[in-house]
């Protein structure tokens, strides 16, 4: 014979798993700001050194040298990497927190 569900208990264990959903959901979005955060000062000081080597480069070439200097690389697209490498880490919590509720 079926033996009655005991409601009260599931709505707790519900309860405490929406709980620790809430914890893991807090903690990811606290880490993906902080990363966000991160970014915005690492891409502010990767242009301050970006106009660096600009401002080198223009002195180098105003000076008459027998040696050309090389160009510079095309500019690095340092924001696609990051933002790449933010989503697998977000996905990556993501899936890790939701294996852990189970």
């Amino acid at each position: 014979m079926n033996t009655p569900i005991d409601w009260e208990q599931a709505m707790t264990e519900v309860q405490s798993n929406a709980k620790a959903a809430a914890r893991h959901s807090e903690r990811t979005l606290n880490g993906v700001a902080e990363i966000a955060h991160s970014h915005s000062r690492h891409l502010s000081r990767l242009d301050q050194m970006q106009k660096t080597l600009d401002a080198m480069q223009e002195a180098l070439k105003s000076r008459p040298h027998p040696i050309q200097p090389s160009t510079v690389a095309a500019k690095a697209s340092a924001p696609f990497p990051l933002f790449v490498a933010l989503g697998l880490f977000v996905a990556g919590v993501m899936c890790g927190a939701f294996i852990a509720n189970f």
